[in-house]
């Protein structure tokens, strides 16, 4: 397995957007969009790939972390809109989904207000987490890698990319490399 190239696999991106900013990550899933949004929006799938939901009238709760939210836009099978709520915050969650020859462009974006946490993790805190999910998703759908990347290396990695991309929309590269040192520490933990 070639590290590298699963890392590069994903566009990684942030921009200001509002009062906070905005992370978002890009990927080519080898499904098409029908197939990703079953795997994405159907509990009993979610759960092989992310973590088990419930959703009941309209929110959505995740049974492992404690997240919930409310489902906002549900257009079948193109675009979902979300309220990610945990621990008393809320941000928007966008992924959208268009179709790319025989497979799909997979878009997430996930808002983030600009605080201590931006401030101390930068978008690596939200991104590496999608990294890790959308991996998980691609291997779900059956596109994945063959091997099971190394954990604390993959995590390592994808921190870096998130780094290259806080740089790259303006972030001096003392904040960047810090973030990203603070992320990749958080994520293996140490």
């Amino acid at each position: 397995m070639d590290l590298a190239a699963l890392v590069a696999a994903t566009a990684r991106s942030t921009r200001p957007d509002g009062d906070g900013h905005l992370v978002v990550l890009e990927r080519r899933l080898n499904a098409a969009p029908a197939e990703v949004w079953s795997a994405m929006t159907e509990p009993e799938r979610v759960g092989a790939w992310f973590e088990p939901v419930v959703v009941e009238g309209g929110r959505y709760r995740l049974a492992g972390s404690g997240t919930a939210g409310s489902v906002l836009v549900c257009e079948r099978p193109a675009l979902l809109r979300l309220t990610w709520e945990y621990d008393g915050a809320s941000s928007p969650l966008e992924v959208a989904l268009r179709m790319v020859g025989p497979g799909t462009l997979l878009r997430l974006a996930h808002g983030a207000d600009d605080d201590e946490h931006w401030q101390e993790y930068g978008p690596g805190a939200a991104g590496v987490g999608w990294d890790g999910s959308l991996l998980a998703l691609e291997r779900h759908l059956g596109g994945g890698a063959s091997e099971e990347p190394d954990g604390p290396a993959y995590v390592r990695a994808t921190a870096a990319a998130w780094e290259r991309a806080h740089r790259a929309s303006g972030a001096s590269i003392v904040a960047a490399k810090t973030a990203a040192a603070r992320v990749a520490a958080f994520y293996t933990a140490g």
